[in-house]
């Protein structure tokens, strides 16, 4: 099984440019629960607009509920920032924005889908979906979240 899901431009070029560990921490701003993939399923990067490409992909771990807080303490820059306070503050702004019920936080819980083997994609490597057999597969792809 595989999943590909949006991905911010600042996350992705922060685990890119590294030094990452072993696990990043590709978060959500709310828990999403993820259910369906198993330890060793592709998780692809979709990046965001304007790029619209995949740019790299790892392989799934586990997924978890934590506080900002938890997530910094066990991820540290693996988280795709630099600081606990820039995570908190990106999360309260991808929370505000794509959500109506959620509560500003200082400390907000968060989704935690670590990835393992992360590789991300020179420019000029990055997958088109369209041209790629992941335009064909993600049609009838059995994850759910």
């Amino acid at each position: 099984m595989f999943a590909i899901a949006p991905t911010d431009l600042d996350w992705f070029e922060r685990i890119r440019s590294g030094p990452v560990g072993r696990v990043v921490n590709f978060w959500t701003p709310t828990p999403w629960e993820v259910k369906e993939l198993h330890g060793g399923d592709r998780f692809y990067f979709m990046l965001k607009s304007p790029v619209r490409k995949i740019g790299g992909y790892g392989s799934f771990v586990r997924y978890v509920n934590a506080t900002a807080s938890a997530a910094w303490q066990l991820y540290g820059v693996n988280n795709g920032v630099d600081s606990e306070r820039e995570l908190v503050a990106k999360i309260n702004r991808f929370a505000e924005r794509r959500s109506k019920s959620v509560i500003q936080s200082d400390d907000p819980t968060i989704g935690c889908i670590e990835l393992s083997d992360v590789i991300t994609l020179d420019n000029d490597k990055f997958l088109s979906p369209e041209s790629t057999w992941i335009a064909a597969q993600i049609q009838t792809c059995p994850f759910r979240w």
